[in-house]
């Protein structure tokens, strides 16, 4: 990974970065920083996602770091369709009839090989 002393300074330099281009103020950011409290070896990973979430709101790829590393923590909402949230795409009915092969009978809840457990 990145040298201890060089990535403090990096993640909120991209964190000041991207909130400056929103046009929050400086006082706000400094406050906002201070609210997210030291980065450390221990939760670099979940910070540096949670603060990718926030910076490319509604993206595909919050969705895709989630299946990867976990973060952010979801929680399925209340009256889901579902006992768990999604974690694949099924195959199509077209493929599983031209093409039937024991994998095919995956479940939106299955895990892809580089899913996080």
């Amino acid at each position: 990974m990145y040298p201890a002393r060089r990535c403090p300074a990096s993640y909120t330099a991209a964190i000041t970065n991207n909130i400056t281009k929103t046009g929050v103020a400086a006082g706000d950011i400094t406050t906002y920083l201070a609210s997210r409290g030291t980065l450390t070896g221990a939760n670099a990973l979940q910070r540096i996602i949670e603060e990718k979430r926030i910076a490319h709101l509604l993206s595909p790829e919050d969705y895709v770091d989630w299946r990867r590393t976990g973060w952010p923590a979801l929680t399925i909402v209340q009256n889901a369709q579902t006992s768990a949230i999604p974690r694949r795409l099924t195959y199509p009915q077209s493929e599983i009839n031209s093409n039937p092969q024991p994998q095919q009978s995956a479940t939106l809840t299955d895990r892809v090989w580089w899913d996080a457990p």
